[in-house]
Parts: structure tokens; C-alpha cells; sequence
């Protein structure tokens, strides 16, 4: 809020050279019924609005402070910010479900591959006179993407209700 007031001012004084926000906001402000809700009488509005006032008074105080480290911050190069990427839990549940979810349908895929390689493989080993171990695995492979697939599906269709 500070930065826009900062850049109407300066834009305003570019366009009009001598003008004065402040004593035109105190002049509009007045025009509108400030010290009627300023000095409490009426409902509680003057009230809440004085008590908001007051409280503001701190914040506005160390304002000019933190204003001059910042801008000295800014002059020698020192300026940093700090970000905190998924600082919220909730941020943090949704990609781990998000990473579970690529991961468990990368296994599916890569399985139900692996499935039709080994089904269609020549050769390999006897189990029994007529079965081959390799399409033993591969229906199993098969079977466990099927079931990895569909409980994917079952996720992403319950999630979009």
C-alpha cells in the first residue's frame, strides 16, 4: 500500500509540480465525513475506526526505520529475500501426493511394458510341460499393473468430484 502511495505521489508531482497528497487526501477526507467518524460520535464505527487508528500508530512509527535499512540495504548491494517454498503443510501433502501419484503410474506403465515383453518373449525355461516361466511373470506383471492402473484411475476420479 505504501509503495503505491509512494508511486501515485511521485507520479502526481511529475504531472503537477507542488502538489501536495497529503493536504488534498486530508481535504477529501474531511468532504467525506472524517471527523465525524473520527471523533466517535454515532454508532460504534467511530469507535472501531479510532481504535484501528491507534493501533496503526506503531506500525507507522517504525515505518521512516525500516525504510532508510532497506534503502541502505539497496545501496550497497545487500538486499536479499527470504522465500519459504511450501512453508504451508497443506502445500507440502499436495506434492508429495502429487510426486506419489506420478511415481505409482510410471510403476504401472513400466510394468504392464515389461508384461507384454515377457509374454511375447521366444523361449525361456519349462515349468511345466506346456507353461513357460516367462509367461508366468508376465501375468503376474501384468496383473500388478492392471491393478496400480486402476488404482490410479480410482485416485484421479475421486479427487475431481
Amino acid at each position: 500500500m505504501f509503495r503505491a502511495l509512494a508511486t501515485l505521489e511521485g507520479t502526481l508531482g511529475k504531472l503537477s509540480p507542488g502538489f501536495d497528497l497529503m493536504a488534498e487526501a486530508q481535504t477529501f477526507a474531511v468532504g467525506q465525513g472524517f471527523e465525524r467518524l473520527s471523533s466517535g460520535s454515532g454508532t460504534g464505527s467511530g469507535m472501531s475506526f479510532q481504535g484501528e487508528v491507534l493501533s496503526a500508530l506503531a506500525v507507522l512509527r517504525r515505518l521512516p526505520r525500516r525504510l532508510d535499512r532497506v534503502t541502505s540495504a539497496l545501496e550497497e548491494g545487500r538486499l536479499g529475500f527470504h522465500v519459504r517454498l511450501f512453508a504451508d503443510s497443506r502445500d507440502r501433502r499436495y506434492i508429495r501426493n502429487l510426486v506419489h501419484e506420478i511415481l505409482l503410474t510410471c510403476l504401472a506403465a513400466t510394468s504392464g511394458i515389461m508384461a507384454v515383453i515377457l509374454l511375447h518373449a521366444p523361449g525361456g525355461p519349462l515349468v511345466t510341460p506346456s507353461t513357460r516361466l516367462f509367461e508366468i511373470l508376465g501375468y503376474h506383471l501384468l496383473v500388478f499393473s492392471a491393478v496400480l492402473s486402476m488404482r490410479m484411475l480410482f485416485v484421479i476420479f475421486r479427487g475431481r468430484q
